[in-house]
């Protein structure tokens, strides 16, 4: 009866000490569980994070594109309004200058005016061959 009555105690003992090993491996598998859910939160927030930035950083890139489009744009329509009025400006300048009666040949590029005096002074050699085009 003594062996019957240790081997009870000992079947009991035994009993416990599995059921507390199997509740500690329990609560060691939950602290893991947590490590693992704290790791993927984690992840998951520094991805987030990533995807963020490199979206802003498109986003600024792609704003910066516009930004030097509308620049470039705006620095070529005042060149432009520039050229414009300093022709404007000629162009008043000379028609003063044929009010009062000179005769200007700036209205027109120097190549332009030397190349109809050629075709003139041609043109003058074919018909009347005894004039002379006189600069």
């Amino acid at each position: 009866m003594l062996f019957h009555t240790f081997s009870a105690k000992s079947a009991r003992m035994w009993g416990d000490g599995v059921r507390s090993l199997t509740a500690a491996f329990k609560v060691e598998q939950h602290r893991m569980q947590n490590v693992f859910d704290i790791l993927r939160t984690y992840r998951t927030t520094i991805c987030t994070i990533q995807f963020n930035f490199m979206r802003s950083c498109l986003r600024v890139n792609h704003m910066l594109r516009w930004h030097n489009i509308v620049v470039a744009k705006a620095f070529h329509l005042l060149a432009n309004t520039s050229v414009q009025l300093t022709e404007m400006e000629a162009l008043y300048q000379e028609i003063q200058s044929l009010m009062v009666g000179d005769v200007s040949h700036f209205i027109l590029p120097h190549e332009t005016l030397i190349v109809a005096l050629n075709h003139i002074q041609q043109h003058l050699e074919k018909i009347q061959p005894h004039m002379t085009l006189c600069h």
